[in-house]
């Protein structure tokens, strides 16, 4: 009668390893525990609701792993139903709420559907509402969604909501609290987005200074350090674009090299990875005219365009600027021939699931496309 419990306690241990470890096959473990765990257990037992939200979290891990929708999707489909059968006052609900609203989260950033992110924080609000006492991963994920809706909306006030909750997250998790460096990594990232817009030194330092400190906490062999090394090569340029110091671009270089460097070679994240040290390379190339750094930037975009595991809207940006470089190495047959790939991708981004609003967006980002490509036929 203890078989279930005792495999679904293994799955949550070897997830734990998996976070920390970064070896895939211990995330293949715990789905495989996960799931028989779930199918041993009878659909009038009380632990089955648990077992699907158990399975759910590995299923969604396995996605931010290796991509694929289906993961995601499922995953979704067992929170759903384990919250429809969790009593609204029920201890467990607020988790399993927090658990949905990443998920749907997740689904926004893949689909670029903003009512999935409206949905996440509406889900968000309700687990943290819901607590006796604020819980930091709670407050932390609510306002990144807040921060996300920021981007694309541009409403200043989700962003002040977002820092007043991501500086409470932080003081909400004890300094040797293993979640602390996703907290100063969030902190960190909306200052950055303040930043942009105010252009307060204190916020960029101080956005600096987090993701710095994420990634000194940060063991050299965790698979979340790249995201962390990622984050900050992106405030030192921001701080580069700003104020235009040749420091803050190099060393935004040098972080972005670790970034890529320690990212797996099919992990669906190096896509993005690869496009930011592409546009700091070509950056480089603005001020000091040397080809080498032309054909860097342009590599790694190429290389980010062939990251099949990667969202295909982040294939397309990187793919959208390579084309360009591609043009100015006067690379012409290459670049014709990527431009035919890109307009083949399209449809999977802009389709016809998503709202007049979000295809607007979506065809504003690659509205170029087309006529880089009529140029590059002129000019051959």
């Amino acid at each position: 009668p203890y078989k279930a419990k005792y495999l679904s306690n293994l799955a949550n241990l070897l997830k734990s390893r998996y976070q920390r470890k970064g070896h895939s096959g211990d995330l293949d473990e715990a789905l495989v525990a996960a799931k028989e765990a779930l199918d041993a257990t009878s659909f009038d037992h009380s632990d089955r609701v648990a077992y699907m939200n158990n399975l759910g979290n590995k299923l969604e891990a396995r996605y931010e792993r290796i991509g694929q929708i289906g993961d995601l999707e499922e995953a979704i489909e067992l929170l759903t139903q384990a919250l429809k059968s969790t009593p609204q006052n029920h201890i467990d609900r607020p988790t399993r709420l927090n658990n949905l609203g990443y998920m749907l989260k997740s689904r926004y950033e893949r689909t670029g559907q903003i009512h999935h992110l409206e949905t996440a924080i509406e889900i968000a609000r309700q687990a943290t509402n819901s607590v006796f006492q604020r819980h930091a991963g709670m407050v932390t994920n609510l306002a990144d969604y807040l921060g996300r809706r920021y981007e694309r909306t541009g409403q200043a006030s989700n962003l002040e909501e977002a820092i007043e909750l991501a500086r409470q997250a932080l003081d909400l998790t004890p300094d040797n609290h293993p979640r602390r460096v996703v907290c100063l990594s969030n902190l960190g990232n909306k200052l950055e987005q303040r930043y942009t817009q105010t252009n307060n030194s204190a916020d960029i330092e101080d956005a600096i200074e987090a993701t710095s400190k994420a990634i000194e906490l940060t063991p050299k062999d965790n698979p979340y350090r790249p995201k962390w090394l990622h984050n900050l090569a992106h405030k030192f340029e921001t701080r580069y674009v700003q104020l235009g110091q040749m420091n803050d671009l190099c060393r935004a270089i040098d972080v972005s090299k670790q970034a890529v460097a320690s990212t797996p070679q099919d992990h669906p994240d190096l896509a993005v990875r690869l496009r930011l040290l592409g546009s700091l390379l070509e950056k480089r190339y603005e001020q000091n005219q040397e080809n080498i750094d032309l054909e860097a930037a342009s590599l790694c975009l190429q290389d980010a365009w062939k990251m099949r595991t990667a969202t295909p809207f982040h294939r397309i940006v990187a793919a959208a600027r390579g084309l360009q470089l591609l043009a100015m190495q006067r690379k012409f047959d290459v670049a014709i021939q990527l431009g035919e790939e890109i307009i083949e991708l399209l449809p999977a981004v802009n389709t016809k699931l998503l709202s007049r609003a979000d295809q607007q967006f979506v065809i504003s980002t690659f509205s170029g496309v087309a006529a880089d490509m009529c140029a590059l036929l002129l000019e051959t």
